[in-house]
């Protein structure tokens, strides 16, 4: 069977299905249709699923981790994880790009050289610029900050 996610809150509580279960993207929820889902909402979504289907929750869900907010961040964004590593610096890519550096960096307290060695970077100081990059628009975009915390929020569960 295969549970696809709609955005990084959705992906996040969908970890808590078995290991049985093989994830990928796309919709799981027709969010716009029904408006906007509680994290109650979603988890009983998923139960119900996981009814029907004979299977029973995992015990724990996944730890948050490096690829578990770059996931977080590509279905949020709507790109795929082979561009958030790439090379490609379009703001469309970029920005998603810095925001996970910016949530690895902060939910993780990952140093800014392994942040960089897992998006195939050099050195350092672009996991760095990227933080502050990101701190700085959140104090201005309130959006933003409501996203990124959706985010935080989600890998955090």
């Amino acid at each position: 069977m295969i549970i696809t996610c709609k955005n990084a809150l959705t992906y996040a509580l969908a970890l808590r299905l078995p290991p049985q279960a093989e994830y990928g993207q796309g919709v799981f929820f027709e969010e716009e249709a029904m408006g906007p889902l509680t994290i109650q909402d979603r988890i009983e979504r998923i139960e119900y699923f996981l009814g029907i289907q004979g299977l029973e929750p995992a015990a724990e869900p996944v730890q948050p981790s490096i690829h578990v907010i770059i996931i977080a961040v590509c279905t949020s964004f709507g790109i795929k994880e082979e561009e958030i590593k790439g090379r490609r610096r379009i703001q469309i890519i970029l920005h998603p790009r810095q925001i996970a550096m910016y949530l690895i960096r902060t939910i993780l307290g990952t140093s800014y050289s392994q942040i960089s060695r897992a998006f195939g970077l050099r050195n350092h100081a672009t996991a760095l610029h990227a933080k502050r990059q990101v701190a700085r628009r959140m104090e201005a975009d309130k959006f933003l900050r409501d996203k990124i915390e959706t985010i935080s929020e989600a890998v955090q569960l």
